[in-house]
């Protein structure tokens, strides 16, 4: 049978199928526009925290939750703490929110915390509770440019010892201020308006039959050539010989927490940076060095005094763990850890290194935390013996691998603290791993501390690679 179709529904059917292909060529350019523009969410790849305002910009796309931490502890200076195990991807996208909005956003169905210790902002990520949150996360940048770790507006100047001119008037001529001192060895730093007028004290001072030495200050975090232009041999470098079997540590760290029935092994410290606040419920940095070398030393512990150069600052300088290597070694402290160091290669520091190690005290410090080649110091002068993580002899993805390293040791640690245990990671932890080790073997083998040393350089304990014979 034929269909018949009049002049009036061929008009219709083709007004039908004009409008169809006028509404498919709208969905199409529909579907190519919403593409455009959801793109960019997709290719995400940038975090901007502006810490100063308080606003955060994210455009971030299947993230690893550990990547997105890492990269929040380096925006804003947090210590972040994550709960072990915890794992998620992160896909967000946002402009102009407030830090809390933006955690909220990207943290999604996780838990989180923050709080204010000692005057450092801290962020506990977790799936059960807060106490749970104890690895710590580290700030890395490793395709940032290390900055000079001068700080420009200063100078640690030493004057001689039979100097006419005293300190206070050697500041108020240079027009600077004293911001710390050591009168016992004549050393003093001092801080200036800014670098230009540093500059201007340094060269009015170059000759100056009153100063023995001069020479730039360097930031030391808590982890440049000299500029030293003149030299004072006597830095009051006098080890202090401890009879066998009551030889201490020397930690050169922060202040160390009371740690209960471990206080035992603890001596009274020193503060050379003033007094650090211990309320706080984390591990500080010293408090986790002691425990951890406590745990090498095993059956045969020795003592541990501690040098606090922090105070309750976030970051110290070569003049206050000058301050602190010297009073070490004059209390009679061998070995001493350092676990700590930075860019900054003072020769004052070196010097007093160079005169303790001649006299036979061993000097253990942290090759540090950014994965590059670049010296650290101290741990790279010679006097020293480097330290840096890994695993199974492989030197671990975050830890310095610079031809000055010497050791590869475990860089993990359980801490206890108030009845809670924490996980730190680091080359500092790898340091006080050693330097228990070290003394383990002294108190074992009736062996002076630099014989332990070498012991355990030629004939290295499982779990130890060693990288360099000294």
């Amino acid at each position: 049978m034929r269909r018949t179709v009049c002049s009036g529904q061929r008009e219709n059917a083709h007004m039908i199928l004009s409008n169809l292909t006028r509404l498919l060529r709208s969905a199409c350019c529909i579907c190519v526009v919403f593409a455009l523009f959801a793109a960019p969410a997709l290719r995400g790849d940038s975090l901007d925290w502006k810490k100063s305002q308080d606003r955060v910009d994210a455009s971030i796309d299947n993230w690893k939750l550990t990547d997105l931490l890492e990269k929040i502890a380096s925006a804003t200076g947090w210590q972040v703490f994550v709960e072990p195990g915890t794992k998620a991807t992160v896909s967000v996208k946002f402009k102009n929110l407030t830090s809390d909005e933006a955690l909220r956003r990207m943290l999604g169905n996780i838990n989180y915390a923050r709080k204010d210790t000692n005057g450092i902002s801290q962020l506990y990520v977790y799936r059960t509770d807060a106490h749970s949150a104890t690895q710590l996360v580290k700030a890395t940048k490793p395709n940032e440019k290390k900055k000079s770790a001068r700080l420009p507006n200063e100078l640690v100047i030493q004057l001689k010892r039979d100097a006419k001119m005293s300190s206070e008037e050697l500041a108020a001529k240079l027009h600077a201020k004293i911001t710390n001192r050591s009168d016992k060895l004549r050393l003093y730093r001092l801080e200036f308006e800014d670098e230009a007028a540093a500059n201007a004290a340094r060269q009015m001072l170059a000759g100056n039959s009153d100063v023995g030495a001069i020479e730039s200050n360097y930031a030391v975090d808590r982890p440049t050539p000299s500029e030293m232009t003149a030299k004072s041999n006597v830095l009051g470098v006098n080890p202090k010989v401890m009879p066998e079997g009551k030889e201490f540590v020397g930690l050169v760290d922060t202040a160390v927490q009371s740690q209960g029935n471990l206080d035992m092994y603890l001596l009274p410290g020193m503060s050379l940076a003033g007094q650090a606040d211990l309320s706080g419920d984390s591990p500080m940095h010293g408090t986790g060095m002691f425990e951890t070398m406590l745990q090498t030393m095993a059956d045969h512990p020795s003592k541990v005094m501690n040098f606090d150069v922090y105070g309750s600052g976030e970051r110290t300088s070569t003049f206050e763990v000058t301050q602190g290597i010297i009073a070490a070694v004059n209390a009679g402290a061998n070995p001493i850890n350092l676990s700590l160091g930075g860019a900054g290669e003072s020769e004052l520091l070196h010097q007093v290194i160079k005169e303790a190690y001649a006299k036979g005290v061993v000097f253990v410090a942290a090759a540090g935390n950014e994965p590059t080649k670049a010296n650290t110091f101290p741990a790279a002068w010679p006097e020293v013996l480097a330290i840096t993580a890994g695993t199974r002899g492989q030197i671990d993805p975050y830890a310095n691998s610079g031809s000055f390293v010497d050791v590869i040791a475990p860089g993990t640690s359980f801490i206890s603290l108030n009845g809670q245990t924490w996980v730190m990671q680091g080359t500092s932890v790898s340091t006080a791993f050693i330097t228990g080790l070290i003394v383990n073997e002294m108190n074992k083998n009736h062996l002076t501390p630099m014989q332990a040393e070498r012991k355990i350089i030629a004939s290295p304990p499982p779990g130890l690679v060693i990288t360099r014979t000294r």
